[in-house]
């Protein structure tokens, strides 16, 4: 009470108010139950419990959309360097284009250039095609070859049909005791009878081991070759003709080509095939060998030689085969034997020239890498642009490495005594029984191959001889 009146009368009231209401909410709290929610109200706790859920919703949202976020930011991430990464793709492609633009209109222009080189190589290869009037596989005379590549050289399987193979054994076959042959045998003389008209009455020839030989005979059948029977007449003294003049050949040189590929030319036959151009004078014969022999004609010297050995089985070579005209001759020579007298004359040079142009061309054009001719200075070629160079070194007889397997002419036959050695039935003019049949009896040089011409001739002169 002490308390309430120093506080005045306001205080007191309100002091007194205080404790009666601090007197009264107990009771209250104790006494009033909570009223019920009218109908369709909902009631406290449910709003209570509803509010947590949405509460927890909310939150739970309120995380997931956090992590979205965060998701959210990184695919921005990504896509921002893919962005990066296209746009440098795309700066990229555009500078890709404008080079492949670039590029394009380069092959454009060198596939206009390569369209007029095609051109200009169709025309050219037209031209080339358009010299050769016959290009074919060579027919050997060789049954069941091997393909040793020895047939220049003698085949030792005896499939090469020679006449150590056919003729020769084929008539010790159909006439026995009526043909006798002797190797090694050379014939020293023919003595002639005298009188009108002249006769063989014998020969002479002697054996390896040194006995005489003597043959009497009614008919008497010369076929030495063309540098043989020649050098039989002349040491047997026959006058009145113009024996051993009128020499001729095939003059042949070859141009050896490297190609990338390897070619094994030295497999199979040594010459296997030939061209023949439409220019008369010459022909084209492949032509290879087995190492030892190929050395021997491989163009260059020392180191050169070496190296182009060393690229064998990579080298062809085709030879240019020339008819050259029928102003040698043959004598006997001061040494002994036979003498082959025969200078290459310009005209025969120029048309080795020709060819051996031509030949080159077609060597490059078939793909060779270069093209080597065999002549004292070496001569290497690296494309068709150099085939100029040929011709001055080929115009000099002395320079260029020249060959022949094919000699011929010396007794030509014609009915005139003076400028021919035999008549027209291979009897030697003058003489009853000497009769000459086989290369030397051309007039000319035939150019190619003379084999089968002399065969030819064999069996036209046995009928009159006979």
């Amino acid at each position: 009470m002490a308390a309430i009146s120093r506080s005045g009368p306001r205080l007191a009231c309100a002091g007194l108010v205080v404790a009666v209401l601090g007197l009264a909410v107990p009771s209250l709290a104790q006494d009033v139950a909570p009223a019920a929610p009218p109908p369709g109200v909902e009631s406290l706790d449910a709003r209570r419990a509803r509010s947590l859920k949405e509460l927890e919703d909310l939150t739970s949202q309120i995380s997931l959309s956090s992590e979205r976020v965060a998701a959210l930011d990184k695919e921005i991430a990504g896509l921002k360097k893919d962005q990066t990464t296209i746009t440098a793709a795309l700066i990229q492609s555009a500078q890709t284009e404008k080079k492949l633009t670039q590029d394009i209109a380069g092959f454009t222009t060198r596939l206009g250039d390569l369209r007029g080189q095609e051109e200009s190589i169709r025309n050219s290869l037209k031209e080339r095609r358009s010299a050769l009037a016959e290009v074919d596989i060579v027919r050997a005379n060789i049954k069941d070859c091997l393909g040793c590549g020895y047939c220049n050289i003698g085949c030792k399987w005896g499939h090469k049909l020679s006449m150590l193979e056919t003729a020769l054994p084929w008539a010790q076959r159909d006439f026995p005791g009526k043909v006798r042959i002797l190797s090694d045998c050379e014939v020293e003389k023919m003595v002639t009878r005298s009188g009108e008209p002249k006769r063989i009455e014998v020969l002479r020839a002697k054996l390896a081991d040194g006995r005489g030989v003597t043959v009497r005979a009614q008919t008497y059948v010369l076929a030495a070759g063309a540098v043989g029977s020649s050098y039989v007449l002349l040491q047997s003294g026959i006058q009145g003709v113009p024996v051993g003049k009128g020499f001729s050949c095939n003059m042949g040189a070859p141009l050896t080509a490297e190609f990338d590929t390897p070619q094994h030319a030295y497999a199979g036959l040594q010459i296997s095939h030939y061209g023949l151009p439409v220019e008369p004078g010459y022909a084209f014969e492949t032509w290879f060998n087995p190492p030892v022999s190929q050395a021997l004609n491989m163009p260059g010297w020392f180191e050169q030689h070496f190296h182009n050995m060393r690229r064998y089985d990579h080298l062809m070579a085709v030879g240019v085969i020339v008819g050259t005209g029928n102003y040698g001759w043959i004598s006997k020579a001061l040494t002994g034997g036979p003498g082959i007298n025969f200078t290459p004359q310009q005209r025969d040079l120029a048309t080795l020239s020709r060819g051996l142009t031509l030949l080159g061309g077609i060597l490059f054009e078939a793909g060779a890498k270069r093209v080597m001719l065999n002549a004292w200075d070496y001569v290497e070629l690296g494309s068709a642009d150099e085939l100029g160079k040929l011709e001055p070194v080929v115009m000099n007889g002395d320079n260029i490495t020249l060959g022949t397997g094919h000699p011929q002419g010396g007794n030509a036959i014609g009915v005139n005594p003076k400028t021919s050695v035999v008549d027209p039935d291979f009897k030697v003019h003058g003489y009853e029984n000497l009769h000459v049949c086989d290369a030397s009896v051309f007039p000319s040089s035939l150019t190619v191959n003379p084999q089968l011409t002399v065969m030819g001739l064999a069996h036209y002169a046995a009928k009159r001889i006979a």
